[in-house]
């Protein structure tokens, strides 16, 4: 499994590869233990530990899971699974991936947290597939809303 790209301002050109688990969970799918979950393990509604996070890492094959009772500065809101029928030619690159999946989690934003993005404290960042992760069949961008102040439950509705 590759990793993916992480839209986030200032970020360097740092690859972050660790051993990540499958995240705990219930019938139901809701994460019931914190862990440091694999990319692909990473699913609409998961709640994220924002804070753990290498704010300087572009790239993860990892992400830190919580269960969203427990405090948390993120959720993943949307999801859009990418056609290989738009992109015949193969991997289009972050920068057109980038524009998509900003274009994508900006529409998705204002239904979920109940706001517009320019009335909102919150902030909303994405992640999609490398061009390695491209090649070995990832084709999602996913959304995460942000709060700069730990919440627990979810954000959908807040309002805020």
């Amino acid at each position: 499994m590759g990793p993916v790209a992480l839209s986030l301002a200032g970020c360097g050109v740092v690859d972050r590869f660790v051993a990540p688990d499958e995240p705990e969970s219930d019938a139901s799918g809701a994460v019931t233990a914190s862990s440091d979950a694999d990319i692909f393990a990473v699913t609409l509604g998961d709640c994220l530990d924002i804070a753990d996070l290498d704010s300087e890492a572009e790239q993860f094959t990892s992400l830190p899971i919580v269960p969203c009772s427990k405090p948390h500065t993120g959720e993943v809101y949307a999801e859009l699974a990418l056609s290989d029928d738009d992109y015949p030619a193969g991997f289009p690159g972050d920068k057109a991936i980038a524009s998509v999946a900003d274009e994508f989690c900006l529409a998705e934003f204002e239904p979920f947290v109940g706001a517009t993005y320019a009335d909102s404290v919150l902030d909303y960042w994405q992640f999609w597939p490398t061009k390695r992760g491209w090649a070995e069949g990832d084709r999602i961008v996913q959304c995460v809303v942000e709060s700069a102040e730990p919440v627990t439950g979810t954000l959908e509705g807040a309002g805020l």
